[in-house]
């Protein structure tokens, strides 16, 4: 229960609940309760209606939940031991929701709901089948026991919240379960080949109570009357009979029939056995349903028992379905069954208590029964008559009954029956195969003697047959006999015996002979009695259907027709006098010469199926493979035609079927021949210029037969008018004869073409006049009927003119132009003649130039006349006369290279006159345009040298610049660019022009015009680490490609080298540090020596590593924190200058220790502009430096100068800023100044207030 947690039960004694031996009295969890299966909880779809909900549960938790998880099952039941040695057994089922079986303890299936691995109580399945049974085979081998055994099963629900549980199980062994064994089999009955129009399923909807199968045939959307074969289906078993003898069979039916099924098809229930037919219905089938009820037919559940006599073996029984159409998918057939039973069990299984048994063979005894108050048992078994029994009545007595009730034994009365033994007769029957035959055809007549229903051998077998008027044995009746005997059947007779015949029991033996339909009709044959130590089995009918061929027409409709026209040829197939359809009809028709198929050839057929073969322009058509019904007629029509008058008899090849030979057919039709002829005169020009040539006219006639038919004998009339002067050439008749005026064609064919052609000479004396020459043709007769009257005639007329020759030529020049060349560079000459015969007046010419970009016009000069906008108006021209056009252009830089590069073309665009040998009145000039360049190369230096580490970055920058001298632009102009750098030296950037592009070396310019020039920049950055030398830095470029051809290769390339001036390359040396007692201040001379190979322009020198309290006195600025003294001097190459430094040290200590470093400057330029300032002191100390003083302005600034001559002044660096109203300086020489002035003989100062804005 739901929250109990509850294991699985034991008893007492701790025996599990899936073993025999368990005690359901003292099970730890119970009571259990009894129960006849089905039991269900809620409603389960698969059992019967009414079936009562034994099981509890449902909903019934404190919590609203199922109060049950796992429902237990348990049965014992007692084998013998032939049934516990059965190790095939099939289990049917209905398990809501999944189940574990048990046998004797041991797990023997488990539903596919059930997870894998241990189970409990509580385990939850997954959603189970409650629609139908389901079936399993299981393999018991070593699990039963002979004797008692126990089944148990545990049914599990898949969630405590579903609505129903449901339990149904059959252990059978699996030889007997209703559907085990069994297979779907398509297409099971009456020879039917419709596969895929029949399905089977096992277990079925439908409440069966045993398991069952069904089949569903038809449903499959056919042509109706063109190709709905019938269809079946069943379900086949193969079982196994002991010994010979009587089998029961019985099984329970169900028939339904669509609605949609018509008044000719119906539905069969069928059951076979061995090939055997066996029911009550039509055609022996168990059931049969006619369609055209317009309503779903059911025939409801039924039962069928049928006692057959099989022989000792293996035998199959085939259960399905049959129907001999279907026309639409809703015409369905469905067929059900269960209950399936073959035979009774020798010792049926105990059914008087669990504990009874019947033990015995010859003598049976009913043994440990048990029956309640009220209650009753009976039992079936089986009894096999021996074949020697003799025939009788056989009684039956069974002993006294006797059972124990309360402690005393009581006793019945027996049990008595008679059996009555009796032989069974022969059964006798005959068929005809094929029963409809053609006449004179051939037919096999079977009698069929069937012995099956019986155990006792049957001898002297005998009968005869008399065949009916029109029918008699074949000239080889193969007559034969599979039941021995003696069979007389006389070539040609009609009658025929058989005698001494023997068949076994359970045997079928037959008589055949083959017979002759010699009259048409249905033949019935009745045999005499057939007689046989069985007894007598009556007489045998069968009839045999014999019938004519079709009959077979033909017709023409209708029967007289134009050429071109068309008649629909009708063959009629006549079936009416038939039984049976005439199948494998094939006929052709092969049409007389002139006639073919129609296009279109409208090919049709009412017969049914077959292929009608009939293609458009051929003269012939068959048909092949086609049916027309019995009682019917069917046609076959195609169009016919002809080209071509005259009376066509057609007749067919012979009509065959599978009725016979139906012979030929014919009908005439009548083609009456037409023609439809047109004329077309056309003239060689409208208006002929006299005395422009010979042959200088033509006209050609052109007469066309559009059909249908062949034209003969045409006759037509040609006639000119002709001005004089003009004279008749040639005259030339493609097909037929040309005399003076007439032309006769013999024959002209359907879609024939002919033509008449005639040459004149115009010449240049004869007079002008509008439609002066005129020719007609006209058909005068032909053979036949000619449909086209309106086009019998066709005239064409031909206009004079006089004219004048004139001829358009041109000179000059044809090599090519080089672009930019100069002015002028394209030049040519067009000129015009007249050569008559007319003088020309209103002569203009059209000058049409073709001119690229780059290419402007010059001039054009007429020698006559005068141009404008292209056109040229000579005016008048004299016979022989001859004006000229002179045109001079530019091919400027910028033109296009190209082969034409330049086209004109100079044309006659008007004269008043006609024009006459045409063709030479317009001139076209061309000439290629070539390309040159000269390209330069020029490479620069930003300086030279570079002073390393000054004016960082870029310090340094080298120009290349590539020049078009000419004389053409250039296009796909790329130089090759290269450097050297000495170590630590980089390119900091490269900078190309505008629409250029450098890469991997390669600087592409692209276009460069003529006269234009393109420059690309590297920037590089020389540090001051460099070490300095001469041509250290160098740049290169060389014209790699152009798309020109170059001039002057030897300024295509060029380079450019930079010197280093470096600080890397100087040295500094200090003197000792001395103290100054006159101004108080330390001084340190510091020499500082040039090993550059060039001069130093300038440099200041830092001074570092002074601490704090000292400063330098004599700074002229300072640098990141250290001070500097300024050189604004040059110092050359391995010369060397003294500074001075002057230390401040508040408390004049000493003990420090500068460290200075040299940064090259350019030098600062004079400056001069600014008012002076007077001098009031200038005064040579004791030392030898000079001190100077003036008054001064607080702010202003002031420029110190000093010279050696009073004309090149230099400047002091830096300037001075005054802090008060009087300054003074005193020149101690370098840096201040280039030397000590105690060494110069002459120094002369002064000092200049710099303007503001300076």
């Amino acid at each position: 229960e739901n929250g109990r947690n509850d294991d699985y039960p034991l008893d007492a004694s701790g025996v599990g609940w899936t073993s025999t031996g368990f005690n359901t009295t003292t099970s730890n969890i119970g009571p259990w309760i009894s129960g006849n299966a089905p039991f269900q909880a809620g409603v389960i779809d698969a059992f019967p209606p009414g079936t009562p909900a034994v099981l509890g549960g449902i909903d019934a938790a404190d919590n609203g939940q199922n109060l049950v998880t796992t429902y237990l099952f348990r049965k014992n039941f007692t084998l013998n031991a032939e049934q516990a040695n059965i190790n095939n057994w099939s289990l049917d089922y209905v398990f809501d929701d999944g189940a574990i079986v048990y046998i004797n303890g041991t797990e023997v299936f488990r539903s596919a709901g059930i997870p894998d691995g241990v189970i409990t109580t509580t385990t939850l399945s997954g959603l189970g089948e409650e629609t139908s049974r389901s079936s399993s085979q299981v393999d018991l081998s070593g699990i039963l026991d002979e004797g008692p055994n126990t089944i148990a099963v545990e049914l599990h629900q898949t969630t405590l919240d579903s609505s129903d549980a449901g339990f149904l199980l059959d252990l059978l062994p699996a030889s007997s379960s209703p559907t085990a064994g069994f297979a779907f089999v398509d297409d099971t009955f009456e020879g039917t080949n419709d596969a895929g129009s029949a399905d089977g399923t096992l277990n079925p909807n439908g409440g069966f109570s045993g398991g069952g199968i069904d089949v569903t045939i038809g449903g499959k959307n056919f042509l109706t009357g063109f190709f709905n074969p019938a269809s079946s289906g069943g379900w086949k078993k193969t079982f196994t009979v002991a010994e010979a003898s009587s089998i029961e069979v019985s099984v329970r039916y169900r028939m339904v029939l669509d609605s949609s099924y018509e008044g000719d098809e119906f539905g069969q229930a069928l059951l076979e056995i061995d090939g055997v037919r066996y029911g009550n219905s039509s055609g022996n089938s168990l059931s049969q349903l006619n369609g055209g009820a317009g309503v779903n037919q059911d025939t409801g559940w039924r039962v069928y028992t049928n006692s057959i006599f099989l022989a000792a073996g293996e035998h199959d029984i085939v259960l399905g379905a049959y129907n001999n159409q279907s026309n639409s998918g809703t015409e369905v057939t469905q067929v059900f069954f269960d209950d399936i039973q073959i035979g009774t069990p020798a010792r049926p299984a105990a059914i008087c208590g669990p504990n009874s048994q019947i033990a015995g063979r010859d003598v049976l005894s009913l043994t440990g029964g048990e029956l309640a108050p009220g209650q009753s048992c009976s039992f079936r078994v089986g009894v096999s008559i021996p074949a020697s029994a003799p025939f009788g009545d056989y009684k039956n007595r069974t002993s006294l009954i006797s059972t124990v009730v309360g402690g005393r034994r009581l006793v019945g009365f027996p049990a008595t029956d008679t059996l009555d033994v009796v032989p069974i007769p022969l059964a006798f029957s005959s068929s005809f195969s094929p029963s409809n035959i053609s006449l004179n055809g051939t037919s096999t007549l079977t009698f069929s003697i069937d012995n099956q229903g019986s155990q006792a051998e049957a001898t002297d077998v005998t009968f005869s047959a008399t065949l009916p008027d029109g029918m008699a044995l074949a000239a080889d009746p193969e007559a034969t006999s599979t039941c021995g005997g003696d069979l007389t059947a006389p070539a040609g007779g009609n009658t025929f015996n058989f005698s001494n015949g023997t068949i076994g029991a359970g045997e079928v033996c037959t008589v055949t002979v083959d017979v002759v339909g010699q009259t048409t009709g249905n033949l019935n044959m009745t045999s005499g009695n057939l007689l046989s130590t069985l007894g007598d089995s009556g007489t045998t009918s069968s009839t045999l259907s014999i019938n004519p061929p079709p009959a077979f027409s033909m017709s023409f409709t209708p029967d007289e027709i134009n050429a071109g026209q068309v008649s629909t040829l009708t063959l009629t197939i006549d079936n009416r006098a038939s039984n049976a359809p005439a199948t494998d009809l094939n006929l052709t028709n092969e049409l007389p010469d002139g006639l073919i198929l129609a296009n279109p050839s409208n090919a049709r057929t009412t017969c049914q199926g077959g292929s009608l073969l009939a293609i458009s322009g051929t003269d012939q058509f068959s048909y092949s493979g086609g049916t027309v019904p019995a009682g019917q007629i069917c046609t076959v029509s195609v169009g016919i035609t002809s080209s071509e008058g005259a009376n066509y008899l057609n007749t067919t090849q012979k009509l065959t079927s599978s009725l016979g030979d139906s012979g030929t057919a014919s009908d005439s039709l009548d083609v009456l021949p037409t023609v439809s002829l047109a004329l077309n005169v056309t003239g060689s020009t409208p208006t002929v210029l006299a005395g422009s040539g010979r042959d200088n006219l033509g006209y050609v006639v052109i007469i066309t037969n559009n059909g249908p038919s062949t034209a003969t004998n045409i006759v037509i009339d040609f006639a000119e008018t002709l001005p004089p002067g003009v004279i008749v050439e040639n005259a030339l008749a493609g097909l037929g004869t040309y005399d003076q005026s007439s032309w006769t064609i013999p024959a002209l064919g359907t879609g024939g073409e002919a033509t008449l052609g005639i040459t004149y000479t115009v010449p240049q004396d004869t007079q002008a006049g509008t439609n002066s020459i005129v020719a007609t043709a006209t058909l005068t007769s032909v053979d036949q009927v000619n449909l086209n009257q309106a086009n019998n005639s066709a005239t064409e007329t031909t206009s004079i003119v006089a004219g004048v020759d004139l001829i358009v030529t041109k000179t000059g020049s044809d090599d090519p132009v080089i672009a930019g060349s100069g002015n002028g560079n394209l030049s040519y000459l067009i000129e015009v003649t007249n050569r008559g015969p007319l003088a020309a007046t209103g002569l203009e010419l059209t000058h049409i130039p073709s001119l690229g970009d780059g290419i402007p016009i010059e001039s054009v000069t007429p020698s006559i006349g005068a141009f404008n906008n292209q056109t040229w108006t000579v005016g008048d021209l004299a016979v022989g006369a001859t004006a000229s056009l002179e045109i001079s252009l530019t091919v400027g830089p910028s033109a296009e290279a190209a082969s034409p590069g330049f086209t004109s073309t100079s044309s006659v665009s008007a004269v008043d006159q006609a024009q006459i040998n045409t063709g030479d009145e317009s001139v076209t000039s061309s000439r290629n345009i070539t390309r040159e360049v000269d390209l330069t190369v020029l490479a620069e230096s930003s300086r030279d040298p570079v002073l390393a580490g000054f004016n960082l970055p870029q310090n340094l920058f080298h120009t290349l610049t590539v020049t078009n001298q000419g004389p053409s632009d250039a296009s796909g102009v790329s130089l090759q660019l290269s450097e050297i750098l000495p170590e630590g030296v980089t390119v900091d950037s490269i900078n190309p022009a505008n629409e250029t592009i450098f890469a991997d070396s390669i600087w592409s310019v692209g276009n460069l015009a003529a006269g234009n020039s393109s420059s690309i920049i590297y920037y590089f950055q020389v540090p001051g680490t460099v070490t300095g030398g001469a041509d250290l830095i160098s740049s290169q470029a060389t014209v790699n490609s152009s798309n020109e051809p170059l001039l002057n290769p030897e300024d295509d390339a060029n380079s450019i080298t930079t010197d280093i001036v470096s600080p890397s390359n100087t040295e500094i040396a200090g003197e000792d540090i001395k103290l100054d007692f006159q101004t108080g201040l330390f001084k340190q001379v510091v020499t500082i020596t040039n090993n550059n190979l060039g001069a130093l322009p300038a440099f200041r020198v830092l001074v570092g590593g002074l601490p704090i309290g000292v400063t330098v006195a004599n700074s002229q600025g300072d640098v990141l924190g250290n001070s500097f003294l300024l050189f604004n001097q040059a110092l050359e190459s391995g010369e060397s200058i003294e500074l001075t430094v002057e230390y401040l040290q508040a408390d004049a200590s000493g003990g420090f220790e500068p460290t200075f470093e040299i940064e090259l400057l350019d030098q600062v330029e004079n400056q001069s502009a600014g008012e002076g300032v007077e001098v009031d002191r200038c005064e040579v100390l004791e030392n030898g430096d000079v001190l100077i003083e003036f008054p001064s302005q607080i702010g202003a600034t002031y420029t110190i100068q000093y010279s050696q001559n009073g004309e090149a002044w230099n400047n002091v660096v830096p300037d001075i800023t005054a802090g008060g109203t009087r300054l003074q300086w005193i020149d101690n020489g370098p840096p201040k100044t280039i030397s000590h002035p105690s060494g110069e003989k002459l120094r002369l100062y002064r000092v200049i207030k710099r303007d503001a804005d300076q």
